[in-house]
């Protein structure tokens, strides 16, 4: 079994800096992405669907089946 974990989307980033924006880009306040929920979160390798444009993995994470491109993929590992 396949597991990997997946960077954030630009939707959740976005957040993070909206964040950070409150505070006046104060460089101490700057969100930390390596401690990011979304970036932590361990995901398993269910299989990979061809699209027209991408190559997407289907991920399992409680029981959910997720649709993710590639790119974001990180951390691939065999446990």
């Amino acid at each position: 079994m396949k597991v990997c974990k997946v960077y954030p989307s630009l939707s959740h980033c976005g957040t993070c800096m909206n964040i950070w924006k409150s505070y006046d880009y104060d460089i101490s306040q700057m969100p930390s992405c390596g401690k990011c929920k979304f970036s932590l979160r361990e995901y398993k390798i269910m299989g990979f669907v061809n699209g027209i444009f991408n190559t997407y993995a289907l991920l399992e994470c409680d029981g959910k089946l997720e649709k993710v491109l590639l790119s974001r993929l990180h951390d691939i590992r065999e446990v």
